[in-house]
């Protein structure tokens, strides 16, 4: 439990520590629409969460355009700034990496290698396959663990206290963790798939597109989320069913800046 505070209080300082912010959006219910018919509540679901979705995205591109340029800037022999060093090293946290030891550490290769193995995990995870993960793992955010632990993505911690007791399976050796808001579960959300261990296949799938000059597709993705879940090739098909039939094709267009 102790461990899950200090992951979700670092990421809320990164937002806070941030100097740029993206636009924020809403989207208009009204205005969702998608192959099947959806109930007011599904819609009202899909605009409450997509923006969140979204704006969460935009700020981990605001992070990979700084680590881009602080590569860019160390291949070309130049020094960074006392800031830039220090935005750096807070990324690398956020991210379960090492931070760059700038006083001791002066082998350049060694400092590329370190930001190169950064920017494989410092990405966005397609708005449309996150969506479809949180109407699969939360029922449209009807489940227990949803409404009064703001989860919308199953994550399990396994310290007893740590979170929610799934049902009366007692044989369970997890629980089911809680969040203060449901931003800080999309925070966490994110963060799991580009560190752990277990997502290094979607993480490769992403940066061979990135290396493509193709932006991550949740279909692709998607094949890397094996240890997501027990059902195996089911949850891809279900996955892929959610984002064809009930979420809408073109999000961006939906999207109204808030003023």
């Amino acid at each position: 439990m102790f461990i899950a505070i200090i992951i979700l209080v670092a990421l809320l300082f990164s937002c806070w520590n941030s100097e740029k912010q993206p636009v924020r959006y809403r989207i208009n219910p009204a205005k969702i629409v998608t192959r099947k018919n959806l109930t007011e509540t599904q819609k009202t679901f899909l605009a409450d969460f997509l923006p969140e979705i979204y704006y969460e995205n935009e700020l981990i591109l605001l992070d990979r355009k700084d680590v881009e340029n602080y590569l860019l800037k160390i291949r070309k022999n130049k020094r960074l700034k006392g800031k830039e060093k220090h935005n750096l090293n807070r990324i690398l946290l956020d991210y379960r990496m090492k931070r760059i030891p700038w006083d001791t550490l002066t082998d350049t290769s060694r400092i590329i290698k370190r930001i190169d193995s950064l920017m494989y995990r410092v990405d966005i995870i397609p708005v449309r396959l996150t969506m479809a993960q949180a109407i699969i793992e939360s029922g449209w955010g009807n489940s227990r663990f949803a409404k009064d632990g703001n989860n919308y993505f199953g994550i399990h911690c396994f310290s007893p206290g740590c979170g929610m007791k799934p049902g009366n399976h007692s044989g369970n050796r997890f629980e089911v963790m809680t969040f203060p808001s449901r931003t800080a579960s999309i925070q966490y959300y994110f963060r799991t798939l580009n560190t752990g261990y277990a997502y290094e296949g979607l993480r490769k799938i992403r940066a061979n597109l990135r290396k493509e000059g193709k932006n991550p597709d949740p279909f692709l993705l998607m094949t890397g989320l094996d240890s997501y879940s027990q059902i195996g090739d089911s949850y891809d098909r279900l996955i892929t069913k959610i984002i064809q039939d009930y979420l809408p094709q073109d999000i961006p267009s939906l999207l109204e800046p808030i003023d």
